[in-house]
């Protein structure tokens, strides 16, 4: 585990996922039969209007990359071949040859590349 978290790969994807999940979390749905009555009256209105306050928001704001993090760090460090087996479960047994296959591409540690990376 120590390896994941030295690892910038790890990093590089934690911090496009949390950049991601910030700009999702302050959109709202235009076409929600509930809030249409709003988007006429409130111009660029944001999920943070509905939430009293930006100290709120903030914090909620927080809560949801803290758990959005913990999924991803648990994703990380489930083995390939559980991922495969699921994907023969869900999909298709040809997805899940597709995910063994590109596992098999990448080191299982991170502390130092394969020798055809250099």
């Amino acid at each position: 585990m120590s390896d994941l978290f030295a690892s910038v790969q790890f990093w590089l994807g934690a911090a496009f996922l949390m950049c991601f999940q910030i700009g999702k979390y302050g959109e709202l749905n235009e076409q929600d039969e509930d809030l249409k009555p709003w988007f006429g009256a409130v111009p660029n209105l944001r999920a943070r209007h509905f939430l009293g306050g930006l100290q709120n928001y903030i914090a909620t704001l927080l809560l949801f990359l803290v758990a959005t993090f913990a999924g991803y760090v648990v994703a990380c460090l489930i083995s390939p071949s559980i991922i495969s087996g699921w994907q023969r479960v869900t999909a298709s047994p040809t997805a899940a040859e597709n995910i063994r296959r590109i596992s098999t591409q990448f080191p299982t540690h991170f502390s130092s590349p394969p020798h055809s990376w250099v």
